[in-house]
């Protein structure tokens, strides 16, 4: 099931966090990601997928204004399944930006994650608009 996080959750997403961190190779203890995961929890849009082994996925986004459109988009922060609930994360994503009635969603995909997600991606109607780029100091 997908749902709304809620202050029960602070944990587990936080866990999936920390987790999604050392994928992208940036690991950190879990009272780094732990004031950040509550702050989004409360005021922002995450949502877990839920199952009887616990929450196994989160979506975390931003609502951010855009000052060069005059728009509202929702910011995906992270987005994370150890199962195959990604893909529903991300369709209840769409519908959660559809109800508070922000203009547009923009995503960040991994260059890791492969041309499934891409795909996955375009046939959801998300097209490319720029690319992101770090550079580590």
């Amino acid at each position: 099931m997908i749902r709304r996080a809620t202050a029960e959750d602070y944990v587990d997403v936080t866990k999936l966090m920390q987790k999604f961190a050392e994928r992208i190779g940036s690991p950190h203890d879990l009272a780094f990601f732990g004031s950040a995961v509550e702050n989004l929890v409360d005021n922002e849009v995450v949502l877990v997928s839920d199952t009887d082994d616990g929450v196994t996925g989160a979506i975390l986004g931003k609502v951010v204004y855009d000052a060069m459109t005059d728009t509202e988009f929702l910011q995906e922060v992270a987005w994370y399944a150890e199962d195959n609930s990604g893909i529903f994360l991300l369709k209840a994503f769409i519908a959660e930006a559809r109800e508070i009635g922000v203009a547009s969603i923009y995503f960040s995909v991994l260059e890791s994650a492969g041309e499934r997600v891409h795909k996955v991606m375009s046939r959801l109607n998300f097209t490319p608009v720029e690319r992101s780029y770090r550079l580590t100091l």
